[in-house]
């Protein structure tokens, strides 16, 4: 015995309403997938000996952002120390591209990128105590022992309140911190051709009230990457 004939049409309409749906989210998946570009990130990646190395740099929307370090945090007894190294678009080199990644790879020798001419530091500082600090004091060292100040500066902004698109400045004053705020600042070095991924980052400029300089262990800068899955959009400066 066969299906009344308006139920019958009922199961079909549904079934027809069921495929256009899914019909839908294929077409929908194949087009974020076909403009979805698969990149590496390199950039110089700073360690601190007492300090906690990681990923600071978070995902978004339509940014996916995995693997690799960026960066490192150490703790003081008059402040938290946050130094994260940031690669702009010009340093991200795509490995490979949809419709469905990794299909379409790229010949490019990724492995072999040579270090950015400009290398851009976050440093955010929480102080426990008031403190100043005087980013254009902050130097990266050479191997040769060669120090390299910054040329463009940034801040100091609440985190996450800076995008990607902003006025460099050529220096900034000294800058009083109040305890339990978190500032960041965007330092970037023009360390030229023919540097290596390897130097020293001396971040000196941070001083308590009455004057006295506060003493921050070396970060090492040296070659690292992380992984990012990309429809549109990008990271922010400033992140936490």
């Amino acid at each position: 015995m066969g299906l009344p004939s308006d139920h019958a049409g009922a199961v079909d309409s549904l079934y027809s309403a069921s495929m256009r749906r899914l019909v839908l989210l294929a077409w929908i998946a194949l087009a974020l997938s076909g403009c979805a570009r698969l990149a590496v990130s390199t950039a110089s990646v700073p360690e601190s000996p007492g300090g906690r190395s990681a990923r600071f740099e978070r995902s978004g929307f339509l940014h996916l952002v995995f693997g690799g370090k960026d960066g490192a945090e150490l703790a003081l007894d008059q402040l938290d120390l946050r130094i994260v190294s940031r690669a702009i678009a010009a340093d991200t080199r795509m490995v490979a591209l949809g419709p469905l990644l990794p299909v379409l790879p790229l010949p490019l020798p990724w492995w072999q990128a040579a270090p950015p001419e400009t290398l851009y530091l976050e440093v955010q500082v929480v102080p426990r105590v008031p403190v100043s600090f005087t980013p254009g004091e902050v130097a990266i060292v050479s191997p040769d022992g060669v120090p390299i100040r910054a040329s463009g500066f940034l801040g100091p902004v609440v985190p996450e309140s800076v995008g990607t698109y902003y006025d460099w400045v050529s220096t900034i004053p000294r800058v009083y911190l109040p305890p339990g705020r978190s500032s960041c600042f965007v330092l970037a070095f023009e360390r030229g051709a023919g540097t290596g991924w390897a130097m020293t980052l001396d971040v000196a400029g941070l001083r308590t009230t009455d004057e006295q300089p506060i003493p921050v262990p070396f970060f090492e800068l040296d070659r690292g990457s992380k992984w990012l899955l990309v429809w549109g959009g990008g990271g922010r400066f400033c992140a936490r």
